[in-house]
Formats: structure tokens, sequence, C-alpha cells
């Protein structure tokens, strides 16, 4: 029971900043296991160090995370990047609008399916992907990751809203799949590598 405590415990100090945890992790979970060790003989007492834990846990981790979240965040930037990323991505969405409607009569229906897939999941998980990096709120990986479960869900409600014979066909959505995992693709490995160089 002891070692499912600390193993327990461990997970849900994920809840500070990794610079947090690098610096207090150790200490803290001794700290839990000597705790654990003195209570061990009721079990009212290890309730208790649980109890202690948690509130400790709900009183300092978001604390931690809102401290982390200041540091070195300017405020200003991070909007004149969202609004030109917004900028940016309109006029993507109207050129390449213009383009598509203007050449779709002579495209294969696969292929425009792709195009349209790679530029709307394009700027919805670019943007998503742009927000949590630019707003610190995740690392570099962990917000590409966030910004494909994003893009899941947005479409699954799309496509739950849809009427019947407005849903997309077996080649849409395999052009969607596949757009998103290019998409998916294409920031991990940058993120990847921008982790690499910031450690």
């Amino acid at each position: 029971m002891e070692r499912l405590s600390q193993s327990f415990y461990r997970l849900l100090l994920a809840a500070y900043p990794a610079e947090f945890r690098q610096e207090y992790e150790r200490e803290m979970l001794l700290v839990f296991r000597d705790l654990c060790r003195e209570h061990r003989q009721s079990g009212l007492g290890l309730v208790r160090v649980w109890m202690r834990a948690l509130l400790d846990l709900a009183q300092s981790a978001p604390r931690e995370r809102l401290q982390n979240f200041r540091k070195g965040f300017d405020p200003l930037k991070t909007l004149k990047t969202i609004t030109l990323a917004l900028i940016i991505y309109a006029a993507v969405v109207i050129i390449g609008g213009k383009l598509l409607v203007s050449g779709r009569a002579h495209l294969p229906y696969a292929l425009g399916a792709m195009l349209d897939s790679l530029m709307m999941i394009g700027i919805a998980f670019n943007f998503i992907a742009l927000v949590l990096m630019t707003t610190k709120l995740l690392r570099p990986v962990k917000a590409v990751r966030a910004a494909c479960i994003a893009v899941v869900f947005l479409l699954a409600a799309v496509l739950a809203f849809l009427p019947a014979e407005a849903r997309p066909n077996g080649v849409a959505v395999t052009t969607m799949v596949l757009s998103l995992l290019f998409w998916f693709g294409a920031h991990r490995l940058w993120a990847q590598r921008r982790e690499a160089a910031l450690s």
C-alpha cells in the first residue's frame, strides 16, 4: 500500500512545472515516503497523510504554474504574434480559397479534397499550437500534442452536427486524417528540435 501511495504521489507531482519538479521532486518524494512510514501502523494515519498532501498540492501547484507562466511572459508580444498569425491565416484562407475554387473544376476530387484538408486543418492546428506555445501554457512538444487533440475534437464536433447528406465521404475523411498526420508530424519534429535547442 505504501509503495502504491508513493507511485501515485509521484504521478500527482506532474501538476507542478517541470523546473519546479527538477529542483524539488526528490525531496518531496522523500518527505512523503517518510510520512507514510511514520503513519503506516494505522489506516487513518495514511488518510491524514494523503489529505495533507492533496491540500498542499491543490494550494501550491496552481501557484507554481502561475509563477512559471508569468516568468518571461510578455502579453503585448504574445498578442502581436497571435494577431499577426490571424492576419496571415485570413490571407491564406482568402487567397487559397479563391485559387481552389477557380481551379477546382480541373482537379481530381481526391486532390481537391486533400488541398482543402491541408489548408483548413493546417490553419486550425497552427493557430492552436501557436497560442499554446506563445502563451507558454505548454512546452512545444506538449503544445503540439494538445493542438492535435483539440483539432480531432473540433473535427468530431463539426462532423457530428452536420446533417447526414452533408457529411464527408470516405475520401474526404481520409484526406482529413492524412492532413492531421502531416501537420502533427511536421510540428512535432520542429517542437522536438526547439526543445533540444533550449535544453
